[in-house]
């Protein structure tokens, strides 16, 4: 069998006739070497097929420049979008985001952070399982791994966080579904963890503030999925007085809602207003278009990369930084419809 030799550091320094030196310091990106010389070295390289051995590199760095992204499942498009931002910060620095989904499942997210232990990763981005401890992100720090919390809070964990600020986000949605004049007001899906929580107190906060009893609130948790929200939904509407006013975990969670109502013969904006959090792509392409929350999730990405990016004597420092959360108002709320969920 035929076997292809690797191209070395040699094999170039002998077709650009300098030393194996100077083509390490060419790799390395070093200033020392004439303008010149470099890119003959690259054309070289170019020109022989050479690939970077980056495995070599990090044995003798003990750096890998790569970046662990943990997330709740890369099936949810607002993940994608938070990789996206990551990528948009990581690709100017050469780094590799190495990703991985974890599926609220404790165990799963334990094997993955070991394994990127075991590669030697400089830092993890992790939106965390709910009910992590914060001794898994110890461990983490203690091997030197620089950690970045994104979305979901570990409490008592040293870590920086980014999020979106989800309590002012769910705050004026539920002004909007009042506007609409409905009967009966309903958090749907999500798990327990820092972002529910928040936008439970927000949504409370809103009512209150506008004279409603929070304790009417119907609160219903389920997994983030359209099924967890199309099962929620389906037990809401056999005891809810219409028309019903419905917060969503997030927008996936609020296509599953959309489909149970349709499933039940009612309207999506007529019987039902609806509002999802996160407005990815898809939440305008809906019909009727979703209404949400904005809560920049490409933005969050980027941040979280950025706040990776930091000097090494700057990380001790921990900080939280927050996206503003915007209501994005569409159809789904029954705004535009002569209903009576009808409001501005």
């Amino acid at each position: 069998m035929q076997t292809t030799k690797r191209i070395t550091l040699l094999d170039i320094a002998a077709d650009a006739g300098v030393s194996r030196a100077t083509v390490s310091l060419v790799m390395r990106e070093s200033p020392l070497v004439a303008a010149e010389t470099r890119e003959r070295v690259l054309l070289s390289a170019e020109r022989l097929g050479y690939v970077y051995d980056r495995v070599a590199a990090s044995l003798r760095s003990q750096r890998s420049a790569s970046v662990g992204l943990v997330v709740t499942s890369v099936g949810n498009p607002f993940f994608a979008e938070i990789t996206t931002g990551v990528e948009s910060v990581l690709s100017e620095t050469g780094r590799l985001a190495i990703l991985g989904q974890h599926s609220e499942s404790l165990a799963t997210q334990e094997r993955l952070l070991n394994q990127l232990l075991e590669y030697r990763v400089d830092g993890v981005i992790l939106t965390a399982v709910a009910g992590t401890p914060a001794s898994a992100i110890e461990r983490l720090t203690r091997n030197g791994v620089n950690v970045v919390l994104c979305t979901r809070r570990v409490p008592g964990a040293a870590a920086s966080y980014v999020g979106s600020d989800n309590e002012a986000g769910a705050r004026a949605a539920a002004g909007h579904l009042l506007d609409h004049g409905v009967a009966t007001v309903a958090f749907v899906g999500g798990v327990d963890g820092s972002p529910r929580r928040e936008r439970a107190r927000g949504l409370t906060a809103g009512l209150v503030g506008r004279g409603f009893d929070p304790s009417l609130l119907v609160s219903i948790p389920s997994p983030p999925t359209r099924e967890g929200g199309y099962a929620a939904t389906v037990d809401l509407l056999r005891t809810a007085t219409l028309p019903v006013g419905i917060q969503a975990y997030n927008d996936i969670v609020a296509f599953g809602v959309a489909a149970a109502v349709r499933d039940a013969g009612l309207v999506v904006g007529h019987d039902v207003a609806l509002i999802g959090f996160d407005d990815i792509q898809a939440s305008r392409f809906e019909q009727p278009p979703l209404t949400t929350v904005d809560s920049d999730a490409a933005g969050i990405g980027a941040r979280a990369a950025e706040l990776f990016m930091r000097p090494p004597d700057e990380r001790g420092e921990h900080v939280e930084l927050m996206s503003p959360a915007r209501l994005v108002v569409r159809s789904s709320c029954g705004c535009g419809d002569d209903s009576p969920a009808k409001g501005g």
